[in-house]
C-alpha cells in the first residue's frame, strides 16, 4: 500500500504548478500516508504494536 500512496503523491506533485497548491498536496499526502501506516500496524497480544506490511487480508 505504501508504494501505491507514494506513487499517487508524486503524481499529484507533477499536476500542481502554484506553490500554495503543492503545499496542500503535501499535507494531504503526509495524511494518507500516516493513513496507510496506521493500517499496517498489528496490534499484539500485550499491548505493544508491531509494524509491518499486511500482505494477506485475513490479518485487518
Amino acid at each position: 500500500m505504501l508504494p501505491v500512496s507514494l506513487a499517487i503523491i508524486g503524481e499529484l506533485q507533477q499536476q500542481v504548478t502554484d506553490l500554495t497548491d503543492k503545499n496542500q498536496v503535501n499535507q494531504e499526502a503526509t495524511t494518507a500516508v500516516d493513513e496507510v501506516i496506521e493500517l499496517s500496524e498489528m496490534g499484539v497480544s500485550n499491548g505493544h504494536t508491531k509494524t509491518g506490511v499486511i500482505l494477506n487480508a485475513s490479518e485487518l
